[in-house]
């Protein structure tokens, strides 16, 4: 057997955010320092805030048992905007201390956590009026 290491491969982070309007996109570049690497070019879409209602549901069905927060149903017109949505759910995950993700085609959100009334509470103070 031969012991042949990888070499890690350092990477630089370049980004340029430009003012742009809404229906443009902003470039992010990765470039690496060694010759053979590529750069990798990617695009950040400019996330719309979101407000309104929302309706809110406990689910434990098809999931091990294990209770968990849907958000669904937002009554804001940017909620199919999934950039939005994986905002608001990064935001919430932070501020709950909780796994979670959401799901684009269906525009809801799913948090790995059991308390409706912390939810609704953050919800609110993020100007949001929950339904249950």
């Amino acid at each position: 057997m031969s012991k042949d290491k990888k070499k890690p491969i350092k990477l630089d982070f370049e980004i340029n955010l430009l003012e742009t309007n809404a229906s443009e996109h902003s470039r992010v570049g990765v470039n690496s320092q060694q010759e053979n690497e590529q750069c990798l070019v990617g695009r950040i879409e400019d996330p719309k805030t979101l407000a309104g209602s929302v309706k809110i549901r406990r689910e434990v069905k098809g999931r091990a048992g294990k209770p968990v927060t849907v958000l669904y149903d937002f009554s804001d017109q940017n909620a199919g905007h999934p950039p939005s949505l994986k905002q608001l759910q990064g935001l919430l995950k932070t501020k709950l201390a909780c796994g979670g993700t959401f799901s684009p085609s269906d525009a809801q959100i799913v948090l790995q956590v059991d308390d409706l009334p912390r939810v609704k509470a953050l919800l609110n103070q993020l100007g949001f009026s929950v339904k249950a």
